[in-house]
């Protein structure tokens, strides 16, 4: 089986570092904040907030995640006083190496080593401000006010150096080619182990005994591999035989070819899902640890309760033996009294040894400055008074059990408590983090019959982000045929392809939400267009405004789409989708049509409808999507289906 990846390697932070740029170069640091992933930074770009997850050990993403804050220890108050409110001029890989360095104005330097278990380091003109350090380094010190010395880096860049000129460097390792590759070169481990798969080297080959032809080789291959890394549109987790997750990565490998995948588009989503994972992992085997602890607790406590009961039914049986011999035994105790009284110690051992009922076991020891006789009794050891008569006796041995029996009650008491913490965290959740609205849910959006995602902007600012940062390629682009209308994305989904259906529901949706509803027209022409066609450059002497774009080629018409929209309810919520969507997909909804009703009387009306059949709805809730999703101008209900 593969390795486990535990941490990103080096074309993996330059993949993610290449993507996260363009978010961040003119964006402003915002907050930053403690949590269990890492040290976690609020950008303000221009269209949106994102949040970056950095952490020290090798991993960093945008995530989608409602992470848990922590307590700010003084590593991110300085961060805080320092970098918020600051922008972002730079992020770079300088090295091919897992170092980072994230440029802010006025000589400000985040830098981020993911080597030697990972330091991040906070730098003003190259002078230390302050450091998370994870490991002391012999050769430099990172101490505040002092200046910033760089870690040894990889000197190495397989994409632009050739391995035969570091033949002898190979030659001299002792450890296997793949180990050599990663510890000396920087390789990612995959990478090597890849290259030697498909040039037949056996990668537990040791490095003294590679010939420089098959480093030739192993260098052509690793070049290959590596240029293929950055360029393949797609990326992987791979699953274990048992579905556990073993790696991410951008490409399909030959060592990964009998175990199942996990596809994706962005490279981003498949290492944030991948580092969740870990983390649950993690936290699942702390729990583990924490739970056999607890429940070890649990055993051992058990055992006492038993010892307890056992000494408790051996002393029950000893005073009824002692109740059944009691004549004897005042005798004993009363001749003993005298025989202390004498001062003759002798003659008391003689006595008590030859005078003592073989059935109440055997004498153990004579306590003669207690003046005690102790007894073992089955294996117990019970104290007899000699200056107390056999009643008293009997009554300090009714006292030990009852002891023992409020023992037994305070450790069972003690079990519960501990039964009670394992039970408590088997049915906690297993990550507190809780997964934020995906980033369509800020525009307008719904999904096809065909499970097809379509997102239209609300406003000018939307439609510019909508086409410039989340249309793909392969997308198809909407717009109606009328000025104020939303652009209108559907997602291209390889397992999905987008159908004459699709686009006519998107259509329907364009054509609801542009300013010919507010106009109260019964229907319009919609166009579409591919993502090709669609420019913010214009005509020479001419200007578009925030939203616009320019339509080069030729536009696709759907004439006359009805302006028609559905309000249905799912799981309590409220959504507004496409008529033709919902004929489609639903049993019950309530359709509406550009008519004279305001916003407000018609919202009453369809929560009136909800109550009185019988929906279980959270009516402010309701309210606050139907105001905020339904579009501008008059309405009327034109139908309801399934509804009295």
């Amino acid at each position: 089986m593969p390795t486990l990846k535990t941490t990103l390697n080096t074309l993996d932070i330059i993949l993610l570092v290449e993507k996260l740029k363009p978010f961040l170069i003119g964006s402003y640091v915002t907050k930053i904040h403690n949590t269990d992933f890492g040290v976690l930074i609020v950008i303000k770009t221009r269209e949106e907030k994102i949040e970056i997850v950095i952490n020290h050990s090798g991993w960093l993403f945008m995530t989608k995640y409602e992470i848990e804050k922590k307590e700010p220890d003084q590593f991110i108050k300085e961060l805080r006083k320092n970098l918020e409110g600051k922008k972002i001029i730079n992020v770079s890989v300088p090295f091919f190496d897992r170092y980072i360095v994230i440029e802010f104005e006025k000589g400000f330097k985040l830098i981020i080593e993911m080597m030697h278990g990972g330091n991040i380091i906070l730098t003003n003109n190259d002078v230390i401000i302050t450091a998370l350090k994870i490991k002391k380094e012999k050769n430099r010190n990172i101490v505040k006010n002092e200046k910033y010395i760089r870690p040894e880096i990889f000197s190495f860049n397989p994409l632009k150096e050739d391995l035969s000129s570091y033949y002898d460097k190979i030659i001299n390792s002792k450890a296997n080619i793949v180990a050599t590759l990663v510890r000396f070169f920087g390789i990612p481990a995959e990478i090597a182990e890849e290259a030697c798969l498909v040039s037949n080297i056996n990668k537990e080959t040791l490095g003294k005994e590679i010939s420089l032809e098959q480093v030739k080789l192993l260098d052509k291959k690793i070049k290959e591999l590596c240029t293929a890394y950055l360029q393949n549109n797609k990326s992987y987790i791979i699953l274990s035989k048992n579905n556990e997750y073993i790696s991410v990565t951008k490409l399909e490998l030959n060592i990964h070819k009998n175990y199942d995948k996990k596809i994706f588009d962005e490279f981003n989503e498949a290492v944030e899902e991948y580092f969740i994972y870990l983390k649950k992992k993690e936290k699942e085997k702390e729990k583990m640890k924490e739970k056999e602890k607890k429940l070890f607790i649990i055993n051992d406590l058990n055992k006492k309760i038993l010892e307890i009961k056992n000494q408790i039914e051996i002393i029950n049986s000893f005073i009824n033996l002692f109740k059944d011999n009691i004549l004897e035994i005042d005798n004993i105790l009363t001749n003993s009294h005298k025989i202390i009284e004498e001062k003759k110690w002798d003659r008391l051992k003689d006595f008590l040894y030859s005078s003592w009922p073989k059935n109440l076991g055997s004498i153990e020891n004579i306590d003669l400055k207690n003046k005690k006789i102790i007894i073992n009794y089955q294996n117990i050891l019970i104290e007899l008074n000699l200056f107390l008569n056999s009643t008293k006796n009997l009554e300090i041995l009714y006292n030990i059990i009852k002891e023992n029996k409020n023992k037994i009650i305070k450790i069972e008491e003690k079990i519960k408590e501990v039964e009670k913490e394992v039970k408590k965290e088997e049915i906690k959740k297993e990550v507190k983090e809780k997964l934020k609205k995906s980033w369509y849910e800020s525009y307008l959006w719904f999904y096809t019959s065909n499970d097809v995602l379509v997102v239209s902007g609300r406003d000018a600012s939307q439609n510019e982000s909508l086409i410039k940062r989340k249309a793909s390629e392969n997308d198809i682009i909407l717009h109606a045929d009328i000025h104020g209308s939303p652009f209108t994305v559907i997602k291209a989904n390889e397992n999905k392809p987008i159908s004459e259906n699709d686009i006519f529901e998107a259509a329907q949706f364009t054509a609801s939400y542009s300013s010919a509803w507010k106009e109260g027209f019964g229907n319009i022409d919609v166009y579409w267009v591919n993502k090709n066609q669609v420019s913010k450059k214009s005509p020479s002497g001419t200007y578009l405004s925030k939203g616009s774009f320019m339509i080069y080629g030729n536009k696709n018409y759907i004439r006359n789409v009805p302006l028609c929209l559905a309000v249905v309810v799912e799981d309590n919520t409220v959504k507004v989708i496409p008529q033709v969507t919902a004929e489609k997909k639903y049993k019950e909804y309530i359709l509406l049509i550009p008519g004279n009703f305001s916003k407000e009387y018609i919202i009453e009306k369809i929560i009136n409808i909800l109550i009185r059949n019988k929906k279980r709805i959270n009516k402010k809730l309701i309210k606050e999507e139907l105001i905020k999703n339904l579009p501008k101008g008059g309405f009327s209900i034109f139908k309801l289906h399934n509804f009295s």
